[in-house]
């Protein structure tokens, strides 16, 4: 029985860095959301770029306003989940508007009614999430590793 371990770590960035240990080696994964916002003459006022290790799989723009899967490993999800990029879309648009809040709330903040905005958020608060989620695996893991070995203890010293 192999025991996999997700350890997540949040770096100030913001972002998720997953290693998954099996024993022997050690795999690590960057993953990436990025939000930009601008404005600008032909040019979309909000996009959102996914990325895996630095290489994109996921494109989004407030102009055409649909995940775009970038990746063959990424389209291959569609066959196992068909909703799976209407969620993602619905997702980004999600982000769009949150995007457009912040941007008037910052505008209203700094007295600044007229001119361009300008913004790039990196998601952290799902970062943040996983890691809680998989320190308490993580802490779980280790606790039940620990009972049991203090049981078998016990039991061979009866």
């Amino acid at each position: 029985m192999f025991l996999l371990v997700c350890v997540c770590v949040c770096v100030c960035v913001s972002y998720a860095v997953f290693m998954c240990v099996f024993y022997t080696f050690t795999v690590t994964h960057t993953l990436q959301y990025l939000y930009t916002g601008a404005t600008g003459i032909n040019f979309p006022e909000f996009i959102t770029v996914g990325q895996v290790d630095g290489g994109q799989f996921v494109y989004y723009d407030s102009n055409i306003r649909k995940a775009i899967p970038k990746t063959e490993w990424i389209q291959k999800v569609n066959a196992d989940d068909p909703d799976y990029w209407n969620r993602e879309t619905e997702g980004c648009q999600g982000q769009q508007e949150v995007y457009k809040a912040n941007v008037a709330t910052g505008m209203q903040r700094f007295n600044q009614t007229t001119g361009g905005a300008s913004i790039a958020l990196i998601a952290g608060v799902v970062a943040a999430l996983v890691a809680l989620v998989a320190v308490v695996v993580v802490g779980i893991l280790i606790w039940k590793k620990k009972k049991n070995s203090g049981e078998r203890r016990k039991e061979e010293d009866v």
